[in-house]
């Protein structure tokens, strides 16, 4: 049996101008063009979304989120993109603020993202 009521969409980079976790910051998701840009120290936040058909924490929705950078586990992180008026209350955004090491020209980033009831995705 497949488990639809929730599942991991994608994962994303951004600039952030303002505090990641203040709604009224202001994020801006960055291009294939500017993601090739970017050079030691640039800070970035990532961020992975997910989708949930029990979008609360009360009703079991994410709650946390390991992102991987070239394929070594960074620490799990409970950050959540704030919601702003209109946003879908169903997608969930968590996230890290990364800062671009010395030396590192090229990178992978990938994630997973827990929902409290149906685990790791």
């Amino acid at each position: 049996m497949i488990d639809d009521s929730a599942l991991c969409q994608d994962v994303r980079a951004y600039t952030v101008d303002g505090d990641p976790g203040n709604p009224a910051a202001t994020w801006t998701k960055l291009t294939a063009t500017q993601l090739n840009d970017l050079q030691s120290g640039d800070v970035i936040v990532i961020a992975v979304a997910g989708w949930s058909s029990t979008p609360t924490l009360s009703n079991g929705g994410f709650d946390k989120a390991v992102f991987s950078v070239n394929r070594v586990d960074r620490q799990e992180v409970t950050n959540v993109r704030p919601k702003k008026a209109g946003d879908p209350p169903d997608i969930w955004e968590m996230y890290e603020v990364y800062t671009i090491p010395d030396g590192i020209t090229n990178f992978t980033i990938g994630a997973k993202i827990h929902h409290q009831t149906t685990g790791w995705y």
